[in-house]
């Protein structure tokens, strides 16, 4: 789906094997063997990025229309993403509940506005975040709360495969997000 809306744009991928190595290469992709954390992954692939624009998706997103347009948002903005406000889709309860930090799921931002604030970037300084309305902790949230002007996107609960995201701006949709595998795999939320 990158390809389809991007066919020019840089692609990194970190794994910690080589098994899809020659698929990255086939979509013009760089590929990384890191047998590392997801986090030391993610500051690998910020350091290695060649643009200035990045934009931070899981291995389980689909792609629904080009994104060029929200890179405009980061004139006035410092993220792009969904805010970890995410409803149980079936009970009164939160599935993902930390208002005030974007996921990593769709995360866009300038590596220069980044570098400004953060000499040492892509290597993230160890801040903490102290919050105690948020439920959920990410160790990326520490960002949020530097760069504090953020634009969401709105995501919506799904089922297709198991339990997703459909994540919309205004009444375009830009992406969906598999939260969980088939449902013989992974968690059924009927509850």
């Amino acid at each position: 789906s990158i390809r389809k809306f991007h066919p020019r744009d840089e692609i990194i991928i970190c794994a910690p094997d080589d098994e899809v190595k020659e698929i990255v290469g086939s979509y013009g992709g760089r590929y990384f063997n890191n047998n590392v954390d997801y986090y030391q992954a993610v500051e690998f692939m910020f350091g290695v990025a060649l643009n200035d624009t990045v934009v931070l998706t899981d291995c389980d997103t689909v792609l629904f229309t080009n994104v060029d347009y929200l890179d405009k948002k980061l004139d006035t903005y410092d993220f792009v993403g969904i805010e970890e406000k995410l409803r149980h889709p079936h009970k009164d309860s939160w599935e993902r509940y930390a208002p005030g930090y974007v996921d990593f799921t769709f995360f866009m931002f300038s590596q220069k506005r980044f570098k400004s604030k953060i000499p040492e970037w892509p290597k993230i300084p160890p801040f903490g975040f102290n919050n105690p309305n948020i439920v959920n902790t990410e160790e990326h949230y520490r960002l949020c709360d530097i760069f504090t002007k953020h634009y969401y996107l709105t995501a919506y609960n799904t089922q297709k495969y198991g339990l997703g995201n459909l994540i919309k701006d205004g009444d375009k949709q830009i992406l969906y997000h598999q939260w969980y595998g088939s449902w013989e795999k992974r968690g059924n939320f009927m509850f």
